[in-house]
């Protein structure tokens, strides 16, 4: 039984499900073999389109999708149907060239809509919705058809539910897409925008940059703040690392994430919090730690793993080719003695 709010409506609901699993064939098959955008397919802007059969949700829920599944998938697919903003009018004169005069016959006063909808799990689904143009009621819809696997049996699936939702209710009623802002991180590359540029999503704060501005509007507190965050990325650790290890001089370190990590994260607690780091005891643990701050802070990266690594770790690595792997978890590499 598909999912619905309403229960007085199931029994209903499974009426019209047996009712349509007594239909033997689709008059919209021979639709699934032809390519769009064509003479006899053309295509149209979407949004323009005010023709189609309008509905409330309810009767959209009850009377086609028979449950709320296929409306809560649909709100999903908006994004694609509206960015692209494309659909497909099946010319008259391919109906007219159909060969069967009952089958043509079915299609007289009527017109079809198609578009082309990204799935899921494939590239593309192309789907078709028979309609009586400028109507009110389900009736008017006379068939729906998709190149799913779900859209060639007798239901309606995801893609023809997201143009009758569109078409019928949601475009004059201002639906948008919940995961419309994620489209934010994709690459456009018309723009040559570059990758691993982290955008601020649904962030109203006021120190943040606006993709949208064209005036810089920073205040003095702003101006610090980035200059900290510059200071701090100066200090990011480089993976690996070339150290004297015991007696070994150049034995270079691999898999240093280990401990990088946490070595920047002291590092940075000690400029925020001076105070954690202050000791009366000055003994030879805490002198070693001060120094492998020093380090960091100076960027020397290579001295501060060599100093962590001999005055910290209880290491039982031996040295292999002159190379010491780091390779594990945080809490085998990061236990001071």
């Amino acid at each position: 039984m598909p999912l619905t709010n309403e229960k007085s409506s199931s029994l209903k609901i499974a009426k019209l499900i047996k009712k349509r699993f007594r239909s033997e064939k689709n008059h919209l098959d021979f639709l699934l073999t032809k390519h769009l955008d064509t003479k006899l397919i053309r295509s149209i802007e979407i949004s323009k389109k005010e023709d189609f059969v309008q509905l409330t949700a309810n009767e959209i829920v009850n009377r086609i999708f028979l449950g709320t599944y296929q409306l809560k998938l649909s709100k999903s697919y908006l994004n694609d149907l509206t960015t692209t903003n494309i659909a497909y009018i099946i010319d008259e004169k391919l109906i007219i060239s159909i060969d069967d005069l009952d089958l043509r016959s079915q299609f007289s006063g009527t017109k079809i809509i198609a578009v082309e909808i990204t799935s899921r799990h494939r590239r593309a689904e192309k789907n078709n919705s028979n309609y009586i143009p400028n109507e009110a009621v389900t009736k008017a819809i006379k068939g729906y058809i998709c190149t799913c696997k779900s859209g060639q049996k007798i239901g309606c699936c995801v893609h023809v539910a997201t143009l009758i939702y569109y078409l019928s209710y949601g475009q004059k009623n201002l639906i948008e897409s919940p995961a419309k802002f994620l489209q934010k991180f994709f690459i456009n590359f018309k723009n040559m925008d570059l990758p691993n540029k982290p955008k601020y999503l649904k962030n109203t704060r006021v120190n943040k940059i606006k993709e949208d501005l064209s005036i810089n509007f920073s205040t003095e507190s702003d101006l610090d703040e980035t200059e900290e965050k510059n200071e701090d990325k100066k200090h990011i650790p480089k993976w690996g690392g070339l150290i004297r290890y015991r007696d070994i001089e150049n034995v270079t370190l691999t898999n240093t994430c280990t401990i990088d990590n946490y070595l920047l994260a002291l590092w940075h607690l000690s400029k925020i919090k001076p105070e954690c780091f202050e000791s009366e005891v000055f003994n030879e643990l805490y002198l070693s730690l001060k120094d492998v701050l020093k380090l960091i802070d100076d960027l020397d990266w290579n001295l501060a793993k060599e100093k962590w690594i001999n005055d910290f770790l209880k290491l039982t690595i031996v040295s292999k080719n002159n190379t010491i792997s780091l390779f594990g978890t945080e809490q085998n590499f990061f236990q001071i003695r």
